[in-house]
C-alpha cells in the first residue's frame, strides 16, 4: 500500500521555506553555529525576518524527519525491493553517476533481472553491496540526500569557507545570500523533496515488488 494511503504526508515545501533553510544551515556551518544563536537571539528581540527564518527552517527539518523516519519504518520490515533499498541508503556511500560502473545484474528493488544495474556501497565493513537499475539511479540520489544533507551542504561549503574565512558574519551572510551555490542547493533540494514524495506516494517500479526468498 502507498504511504499516501495510509497516512498524510508532509506537502513538498515552498522554494522560499528552502531558500530560507539553506541559507540557515549553511551559513551556520561557516560560522560555527554562531549564526543560530544570532538568529535565535534576532528573533526575540521581535524582528520578523528571523522569525520566519527559524520556522521556515522546522519546516523543512520536518520534512526530512517524515520522510527518514518513514524509510527507517520501511527497513525494518525487510520484506520489499523499496524496505532493502532503505536499509543500504542508511549507511551507502555517495551515489555518483560519473562514478557508476554498470554491468549486468539483478536489480534488488524492482523486478528487472539481467540488465544495466550500479552499484550501491555501504560503509560498513560487513554489510554489503546491492545492485539498482540505471534507470532509478537519480531517485536513489535523492533518498540518499535525505539521510545524508548535512554531508551535502557541509561539502558544499568546504572550498566557500576557505574564500570567506577572514570575512566577518554579516560579510558571510551577504555574500551567500542569492548566490549560484545557494540557488544551486535550493534547486536541488526541491528536485529531492519531489522524487522522494513521488517515490512513496504514486504508483512507480519501485513499488511492490517483494523479492524471493
Amino acid at each position: 500500500m502507498l504511504v499516501a494511503l495510509s497516512m498524510q504526508t508532509p506537502s513538498i515545501p515552498a522554494k522560499e521555506k528552502v531558500e530560507s533553510y539553506v541559507l540557515f544551515r549553511c551559513i551556520n556551518i561557516l560560522s560555527d553555529d554562531q549564526y543560530a544563536r544570532y538568529v535565535v537571539t534576532e528573533s526575540k528581540n521581535g524582528l520578523p525576518w528571523a522569525t520566519d527564518m527559524i520556522a521556515h527552517t522546522n519546516e523543512i527539518q520536518q520534512f526530512f524527519d517524515f520522510w527518514t523516519g518513514y524509510m527507517d519504518l520501511m527497513a525494518k520490515r525487510n520484506n520489499t525491493g523499496l524496505s532493502k533499498l532503505c536499509s543500504q541508503l542508511q549507511h551507502a556511500l555517495p551515489i555518483a553517476r560519473e562514478y557508476s560502473k554498470f554491468a549486468l545484474e539483478d536489480c534488488a528493488v524492482t523486478r528487472l533481472r539481467s540488465r544495466p544495474c550500479f552499484e550501491i556501497l555501504s560503509n560498513k565493513d560487513n554489510v554489503s553491496s546491492i545492485t539498482a537499475h540505471h534507470s532509478i539511479l537519480t531517485r536513489c540520489q535523492s533518498l540518499w540526500v535525505m539521510y545524508h544533507v548535512d554531508q551535502i551542504l557541509g561539502h558544499s561549503m568546504q572550498k566557500l569557507s576557505e574564500e570567506l574565512e577572514s570575512k566577518t558574519l554579516m560579510d558571510v551572510c551577504s555574500e551567500l545570500r542569492g548566490s549560484e551555490i545557494q540557488k544551486t542547493l535550493v534547486q536541488y533540494l526541491l528536485f529531492v523533496f519531489d522524487q522522494v514524495h513521488s517515490v512513496f506516494t504514486e504508483e512507480n517500479c519501485m513499488q511492490h515488488y517483494t523479492p524471493a526468498a
